[in-house]
């Protein structure tokens, strides 16, 4: 009973981290940045996770539920946080940077691309046939009936 305040302010905690997280960072702050937007929402759901087991966790123990009751669910789900936060550290001084420079490389890339319009604007060919007007259908020829 001694530990419950302090884990009771740490799972809050976290909850709000990640309500911030998706809501302001996520949905507003990253809105067109889709690698930095992908990357808050997965961190907004693992923390918002952590915080829901924990908090019921802590529910289980204030109501002296037998197995979920053990002070050793909750440690083990703060061990589990801190082996992501290594994680997550590794993932941003390791992966992050290159996959944030292909990230931008493919913007200017897109940014540079003509669209369709400019590109049928910018035409210096004969357009094909697919692209000229509808013509009308010619009219069938009828088939002469043989004669026996």
């Amino acid at each position: 009973m001694l530990y419950h305040t302090p884990l009771l302010i740490i799972f809050v905690a976290l909850g709000v981290a990640a309500l911030v997280l998706y809501f302001y960072f996520s949905r507003r702050r990253y809105a067109g940045h889709v690698l930095n937007s992908r990357l808050t929402e997965f961190l907004a759901g693992v923390l918002g996770a952590a915080s829901v087991v924990g908090l019921l966790l802590l529910l289980c123990d204030w109501f002296m539920i037998p197995f979920l009751s053990m002070p050793v669910w909750p440690l083990l789900l703060i061990v589990g946080l801190l082996g992501f936060a290594g994680y997550a550290a590794w993932y941003y001084l390791r992966r992050y940077p290159a996959q944030l420079a292909a990230y931008e490389r493919d913007a200017v890339k897109q940014r540079y691309m003509p669209t369709a319009r400019e590109r049928e604007r910018t035409r210096t060919t004969a357009p094909s046939r697919a692209n000229k007007a509808p013509q009308k259908p010619r009219p069938r020829k009828k088939k002469r009936k043989r004669r026996e």
